[in-house]
């Protein structure tokens, strides 16, 4: 799991890193979100679920070089507090994303 925001939230301490740790897996923690760090440690780490707010959805599809990743290691992702534009859900599709 790759979690790019503070444990401060209660999306990223409950329903991401609590999961994380009971369940064994792995977490690679970011204190902040940078669209190209976020690509690059998805794709590098082949990292199978990650959940953001709708905010930093955008933040990765709309980078210019989005495209340029590979993305298809990712089985789960998902999202809270708003609904997801669905431009970006389009844009995941594309990348082979679930």
């Amino acid at each position: 799991m790759y979690l790019p925001f503070p444990l401060s939230f209660t999306g990223g301490l409950v329903s991401m890193w609590a999961p994380t740790y009971v369940g064994g897996a792995t977490l690679i923690l970011d204190p902040e979100i940078d669209p190209v760090r976020a690509l690059q440690v998805i794709e590098d780490q082949a990292i199978t679920n990650f959940s953001a707010v709708p905010v930093i959805w955008e933040m990765l599809v709309q980078h210019p070089s989005f495209g340029d990743y590979d993305l298809s290691s990712l089985k789960s992702i998902g999202s809270g507090g708003a609904a997801v534009p669905q431009c970006s859900c389009k844009s995941f599709r594309r990348a082979d994303c679930p």
